[in-house]
């Protein structure tokens, strides 16, 4: 289904132009999860439908007709009212009768296709937030099948095995059992009124996360960490099959009965991380996207003078927009679920902020300054929705990738080390309790921040 677009309006019907059999959702015309088979010659009709849950939205479907060539029966009826257009060709109104106004309709929208006026989807209904505007992924990405690499078995390999796990402390608590207020309403003479709960309160029992770059390297290590709080992980990567590092890791959470899954997506491609999201929410069998963790990045070293165009815009297509599409699509399943709430965790570096000295790193630290300004932005505009967007900007941390660049440069070590008052590099895992921390209730109250994880790099 690579390259194939719905292209039309409401109510019009447009060949499926093809060369392969595509599955089509058919939840519209029969009001379920049957899906359906349509041939490259078949004819479906888009319909734009108003979305469950998000009054004023639109999202665009694809039924197959019962009848090539006739309208679909009931395909109007299920989602009214209708949306407005901004075409200055069409009017439809908002409230039309069902009865007598959808065949009229439709043999507009044909006219108007037929002249050319509406050359692509331009039904908008206005509303300010890009979770709810109909630039949503294309139903057909929803149907891509992913390269996904998971340990051959699941759950602890043995009884001996099973008892030589720490427990997970369970799901968080409820707000009322946190706290000085919860002793409070308590009889706090008894200690059987009230358990603790700082450890639940970290916990992700039953969570689905998503973290891209999660191949390897700081992304790697705060999958292992969600995974012992608690979580199913999928680590999204570009490379087909995961690395063996990730390999050993994945394996060793099977004692824990938890999933980390390998999954081979494209950050910068718009459809590939959506239906990337649309697949994860499938398989976890959880039904939620809890946290999205947006770590892939990379890293050039050019002088100003002669970098590159298209390198420098690499940078920034990985970085900020891979960033940015990222946290789009976790956001848009996020906001489709029942009980809208999720964290987002943007990671940045503390290069947004700072001038690393004697490193012409321009194009990486612009990026990153970019990544903090997103995250401020978005953690304003979907906070009102329980949508948590933070960031953490690590410094200097001493990962397999960073370790291979300083044994080719020793003299990095001894400057890195004395840029902070620790006076060492971090260690791959003094990010995971910031990390986990952000994804979990512990952090309930915390949204636009930036966590800088740098051993005092900034504060000089």
């Amino acid at each position: 289904m690579q390259g194939w677009r719905p292209t039309h309006a409401e109510g019009a019907q447009a060949s499926i132009g093809s060369p392969e059999r595509l599955a089509i959702p058919t939840e519209i015309c029969k009001g379920g999860n049957v899906r359906a088979t349509v041939t490259a010659t078949a004819t479906a009709t888009a319909t734009l439908a108003r979305l469950p849950g998000a009054p004023g939205t639109s999202r665009l479907d694809l039924c197959p007709p019962p009848n090539v060539g006739r309208p679909a029966k009931g395909e109007f009826a299920r989602r009214p009212p209708w949306p407005r257009f901004n075409s200055p060709s069409i009017r439809a109104p908002v409230q039309p009768s069902l009865s007598n106004t959808r065949l009229p309709i439709m043999a507009a929208f044909n006219s108007a296709l037929r002249s050319g006026a509406i050359r692509s989807l331009s039904a908008r209904v206005a509303q300010p937030s890009m979770l709810s505007r109909a630039a949503r992924a294309p139903a057909a990405s929803a149907m891509k099948t992913f390269s996904v690499w998971a340990p051959a078995r699941m759950g602890p390999t043995s009884a001996n095995a099973a008892d030589g796990v720490q427990a997970n402390p369970g799901p968080p608590p409820p707000v009322e059992n946190i706290g000085v207020d919860a002793v409070l309403r308590q009889n706090p003479n008894s200690p059987d009124n009230h358990t603790t709960t700082i450890f639940q309160e970290f916990s992700l029992e039953g969570k689905t996360a998503v973290i891209t770059g999660g191949n390897g390297g700081l992304g790697l290590e705060m999958a292992l960490a969600y995974v012992e709080a608690g979580a199913h992980v999928y680590a999204i990567d570009l490379p087909k099959e995961p690395s063996e590092e990730f390999k050993i890791v994945a394996d060793h959470c099977r004692i824990m009965g938890k999933h980390l899954k390998y999954v081979s997506a494209t950050v910068t491609d718009h459809d590939d991380i959506n239906a990337c999201m649309d697949f994860v929410m499938k398989d976890s069998g959880t039904d939620s996207l809890d946290v999205c963790v947006a770590a892939a990045g990379i890293l050039q070293t050019y002088d100003a003078l002669s970098y590159p165009a298209d390198e420098f815009r690499k940078v920034f297509e990985v970085n900020t927009t891979g960033v940015f599409l990222t946290a789009q699509a976790a956001a848009r399943k996020m906001h489709e679920q029942k009980h809208v709430s999720g964290s987002i965790i943007l990671i940045a570096s503390m290069s947004g902020s700072i001038v690393n000295r004697d490193h012409h790193w321009v194009a990486y630290n612009a990026s990153k300054s970019a990544v903090l300004q997103m995250g401020r932005n978005l953690a304003a505009e979907w906070g009102p929705k329980d949508i948590r967007v933070n960031c953490i900007s690590p410094g200097h941390i001493r990962t397999r990738m960073t370790a291979a660049y300083l044994d080719t440069n020793p003299h990095l070590l001894t400057k890195w080390s004395s840029s902070n008052p620790l006076g060492r590099l971090g260690r791959a895992h003094e990010i995971r309790g910031v990390a986990v921390w952000l994804a979990s209730s512990a952090s309930s109250f915390c949204n636009g921040s930036d966590i800088i994880v740098s051993g005092g790099h900034n504060i000089w």
